[in-house]
Parts: C-alpha cells; sequence; structure tokens
C-alpha cells in the first residue's frame, strides 16, 4: 500500500475520533444560569447566542432562549428580553409538567418586562400566571413559588397598593426562611442563592404611612 494512502486513512480515522471528544463552543444551560447570579451578562449573551446558532435538541432551545431573556433583562435591552419569552411561548405547546414550567418560567419574564417598563397591570397578569403553575407542579415551598411570590410583591408596590405588597413579600419570606433555616450560616447573606429569591423589599414598605405600626418582619 502507497505511503500516502497510508496517512489518508490515517487522517480520515483520527481526526474524527479527536473531534468527537472536544469541548462544545459554548456552555450548558446549567453553567449559564450560574454566570447569570454572577452578573456576567454580557458573556452569558454571547454563549447563549452562540448555542442557540448551533444544531441543538428541539428542547434545549426554550431553555436558553429563557437564560438568554434573562440575561438581556440584567442589561437593561428590555426588548430584546421580551422577543426571548415570547419566542419560548411560541416554541412550547405541550401540556406535560416541563412544559407547562418552562411556559411559567417565560411568563415570569414577561412579568419583570412589564414590571421593568412601567406596566405594573400586565406585570401582574403574567406573574399570577406563573405563580398558579409554580404553586400546582412545584408546591408552596419551592424556589420558584417563592419567586413569584415576591415578583407579585414588587408589582403591587409599584401600583401603590402597599398592604398587598406586603402580604405578598411576607408571604415570600416566609417561603425563603422555610428553604433556608435562620440557623443557617448564609441565611440574611445570599438569600438569592436559594432558589433564585429577590431581595425581600419589607424596607420599602414599611415607610409608607398607610403601613405605620405595622410590626417587622421576624427573622
Amino acid at each position: 500500500m502507497p505511503r500516502q494512502l497510508h496517512w489518508f486513512l490515517f487522517l480520515a480515522l483520527v481526526i474524527p475520533s479527536m473531534a468527537v471528544g472536544q469541548k462544545p463552543l459554548y456552555s450548558d444551560v446549567s453553567a449559564l444560569e450560574i454566570r447569570l447570579e454572577k452578573g456576567e451578562y454580557t458573556q452569558v449573551i454571547r454563549e447563549a447566542q452562540l448555542a442557540l446558532e448551533q444544531s441543538l435538541s428541539p428542547d434545549s432551545i426554550p431553555l436558553y432562549r429563557l437564560v438568554l431573556g434573562k440575561a438581556f433583562l440584567e442589561e437593561g435591552d428590555a426588548e430584546a428580553a421580551r422577543n426571548q419569552y415570547q419566542g419560548v411561548l411560541d416554541l412550547v405547546k405541550g401540556r406535560g409538567k416541563v412544559a407547562s414550567l418552562i411556559r411559567a418560567d417565560a411568563w415570569n419574564g414577561l412579568g419583570e418586562y412589564y414590571l421593568k417598563t412601567g406596566n405594573w397591570a400586565k406585570a401582574l397578569e403574567y406573574h399570577r400566571q406563573a405563580l398558579n403553575v409554580r404553586e400546582a407542579l412545584l408546591g408552596v415551598t419551592a424556589g420558584k413559588t417563592a419567586d413569584s411570590y415576591n415578583n407579585l410583591g414588587n408589582c403591587y408596590l409599584a401600583s401603590g397598593d402597599y398592604q398587598q405588597a406586603l402580604r405578598y413579600h411576607l408571604r415570600a419570606k416566609e417561603l425563603r426562611d422555610l428553604l433556608l433555616p435562620s440557623e443557617h450560616p448564609r441565611f440574611g447573606r445570599q438569600p438569592e442563592q436559594f432558589g433564585q429569591l429577590l431581595p425581600f423589599s419589607w424596607q420599602l414598605c414599611r415607610g409608607h404611612p398607610a403601613l405605620s405600626g405595622s410590626p417587622g418582619p421576624s427573622h
């Protein structure tokens, strides 16, 4: 067999096998979510967009779009975020638990979009939808259920309904305390790492005249 043919066969067999072991050029969804929590929004946007340019499985595309929507929202590009969340709803039509929870995440994202753009009534609508699904499928003690209570509190706060805001924020805090007991060494320092909870905004409610004399939250 000619020497050149030996080299050709070697390259044809070895190079593809090397490529199989290569790491993908983009991060998986869970790694991007961790980087989101660290505030690495620009990098997350770049890698999520790169991932969406690849031949992803249909089940992965909505997950990357959810991550991309949150990163855009944190970066201040609200319309780009809305497009991603709406795109998820256009893609996910199934009736199963996973599909329902993905839609709830997209509704939650749209709720955040409308709250940031000043339409608190629309924000309430989407956050209520997210809460209904999360409470039914994940239970009341799930981190994302607590997220939804906190987000609804933020909507009521924006609308000027301070009593309802306090009600939902206190409920969010109760659930947070169940997720992270007060004796835990990280309690009160980084609760957002447990279920991605938003900060409890008791301080925002406390100074309003309608709430003067109300007891503060127990810790």
